[in-house]
This record gives structure tokens, C-alpha cells and sequence, in this order.
């Protein structure tokens, strides 16, 4: 026994050794949980990161995964990890959120549902979560591998990954603004838009311009331009994303888990954050269009949704209001 366990060890140490230079490190946490999943034989994984706001956003999954898992939501609240559950089902602690990578089983009360957690630690504080769940009837996640071993396998995987996030920050982001550039824009929407429609979340599009722009010089053009990255990135959460387009003052983001009546609150934030920094500049009477669309109350597609966003803000630019929802065009509703 103790034989094969060394062997699945050594499996793993050598899938991750096995990567050569310049291979997709994009795909590392979902290849990473793929070979875990195939030495633990267990029915399927997931993957969270933690973010500032004690949520969790799914990073990989593989196998299968519980439908009343897939709907259901991690938090940390009081230093407990607590799984939430959908359509108003109530919560439930699931253990202490410590650094220590061991394994902890819980068995709901509320579902039908058995998963087994290791909390995963990056840069000395837990910051991911794997999720186990074992087969009916099968043998527990720790007969196979023990937590500290699984634990730190993925660490090393998203240490990995998050390095190569770094090194391709450079390519990745406007060196001006800051923000990513547009080009990255139609990968993330559609990976956002089929989260949103796989665990039935909101996800809101909004599209910026900015006048005047194109025809100002650019000693008065770039400080503008910065005003509106500052009030982006000043006024979004940390799994939102912002992108500035090639073509001068022309902005987007993607607002997670977001529907129509948060995303008028982020919207009115942006417009006040840039108000606020736009200074001696203000002679140049600058101005915000804003538009958006939300899924799913707007449209269920991200083509629609696009189409429906710029909608939003040419009826803004058209109309002189700084926000319009695509939701507002029809019903004569300001948001």
C-alpha cells in the first residue's frame, strides 16, 4: 500500500515536471487537477481562488460535479469556510479556514451532497480551495493521497500558473493605462458569458467612451484616458475585468455576478470616480458616455449581449444621458 502510494506521488511530481517552456501555463490549474483527479479515483474536483471579498470563484473543474455543488457558493466568513446554498436554502460551516493543508468531509444536511476540502496556501495564507467528491460509496481522498501531499502538488501547480500570469503582464496590459488591451477582450467575454450561463450567474457589459479624444492633442488627450483607467480600476472589484481598445478613448469591462441594478451603482461610481480626477482638464468640457447589458434579463447569448451593450451607449452618446442600460432604451426607465 504504502509502495503505490509513493508511485502516485511520483506521478504527480513528474506531470508537472513533464511541462516543457512554452507551453499553454494558462491550462496549468485544469491539467494540474486532471492528473490528481486520475491518481485519486475519485468522481470529481474543483478548484477556487479566494479573492479580497471572502468569495470564491471557480478556477478548474474535472470529472463530475454535483449539480448542488455547481449552484451553491464558498465564503469565508469569521474565519469559517461556509458553503452557501442556492435559492435561499440557507448556509452551512464546513470547518475552520486555516493554513495547514489537511482534509476535512462534510456531509450536508440541506442536499444531497458529500465533498471532501483541503484548503491550499500561496504566499503563506490560504488563497484556494480544492473540492473532492468521492464516489458513492468509494474510498475517501486521503486512502489514495494524503491532504499535505495533494496540497502541496497544486500549490506548486498555481504558484506556477500565477508566475506565468506575471510574465505575460507585459503583453497583456496597455503600459499607458494599465488595463488589458482589447485584443484579450473577446477571449475573457466568452469565457465569463458560458460561466455565467453554466452556473446560472449575472454578468454585465459595459462600454465607454470618452469625448472629446480623438481630435485633442495628446498632451490634453492622455491624461484623460488615464482619468478614465484610474476610475476603472478605482471603482471594479478584482474578478471584474477592464480593457481599453486601440482606437483613443474607447473602454470596456466585464462586470461578474453582476445584474442590472449593481451594475447602475458601478456605473455611477466610474462616472463620479472620473469627475473627480479630471482637474484642470475640466475647461475641455470631458464626458462619459456609458452603456450597458446584463445577462440573462437582456439577452442570453454574448453576441446579443454586445450588440445590445452598444445599443446602450450609442443611445447614451446620441442622447447626452452619461448611463444608459440597454433595459432602459425600451422601457423610457433612466438607470
Amino acid at each position: 500500500r504504502e509502495a503505490a502510494r509513493r508511485e502516485r506521488v511520483s506521478r504527480l511530481r513528474r506531470a508537472l515536471n513533464a511541462r516543457v517552456a512554452g507551453a499553454d501555463e494558462s491550462a496549468l490549474p485544469a491539467d494540474a487537477l486532471g492528473t490528481l483527479l486520475g491518481v485519486t479515483a475519485q468522481a470529481g474536483m474543483a478548484l477556487y481562488t479566494l479573492d479580497e471579498s471572502g468569495s470564491f470563484a471557480l478556477l478548474a473543474s474535472c470529472g463530475g460535479l454535483p449539480v448542488q455543488l455547481s449552484a451553491a457558493r464558498f465564503v469565508v466568513q469569521s474565519g469559517e469556510l461556509v458553503l452557501r446554498h442556492p435559492a435561499g436554502l440557507g448556509d452551512e460551516t464546513l470547518c475552520r479556514w486555516e493554513a495547514a493543508p489537511r482534509l476535512a468531509r462534510h456531509d450536508s444536511t440541506v442536499t444531497v451532497l458529500t465533498i471532501e476540502l483541503v484548503p491550499l496556501t500561496m504566499d503563506g495564507k490560504p488563497t484556494a480551495l480544492l473540492v473532492s467528491i468521492p464516489k458513492p460509496s468509494g474510498p475517501r481522498l486521503e486512502k489514495w493521497l494524503d491532504a499535505e501531499t495533494a496540497g502541496l502538488f497544486l500549490e506548486g501547480a498555481l504558484a506556477r500558473w500565477q508566475s506565468s500570469i506575471r510574465a505575460t503582464e507585459g503583453r497583456a496590459h496597455d503600459h499607458q493605462t494599465g488595463l488589458q488591451r482589447f485584443e484579450w477582450f473577446k477571449e475573457a467575454f466568452e469565457i465569463e458569458v458560458e460561466r455565467s450561463e453554466r452556473y446560472h450567474q449575472n454578468l454585465t457589459l459595459m462600454l465607454v467612451d470618452l469625448t472629446p479624444c480623438d481630435d485633442l492633442p495628446a498632451g490634453q488627450r492622455e491624461p484623460l484616458r488615464l482619468a478614465v483607467a484610474a476610475a476603472l480600476r478605482d471603482s471594479l472589484r478584482r474578478l471584474d475585468q477592464a480593457f481599453v481598445s486601440n482606437r483613443p478613448g474607447k473602454f470596456a469591462a466585464i462586470l461578474t455576478e453582476t445584474g442590472s441594478d449593481v451594475a447602475a451603482r458601478v456605473t455611477e461610481r466610474v462616472r463620479q470616480a472620473f469627475s473627480s480626477r479630471v482637474g484642470d482638464l475640466r475647461r475641455l468640457n470631458p464626458r462619459l458616455a456609458i452603456g450597458t447589458a446584463s445577462y440573462p434579463s437582456d439577452a442570453t447569448h454574448g453576441d446579443g449581449l454586445r450588440e445590445m451593450a452598444e445599443e446602450a451607449l450609442a443611445e447614451a452618446v446620441k442622447s447626452g444621458r452619461p448611463i444608459v442600460a440597454y433595459g432602459s432604451i425600451h422601457s423610457g426607465e433612466e438607470k
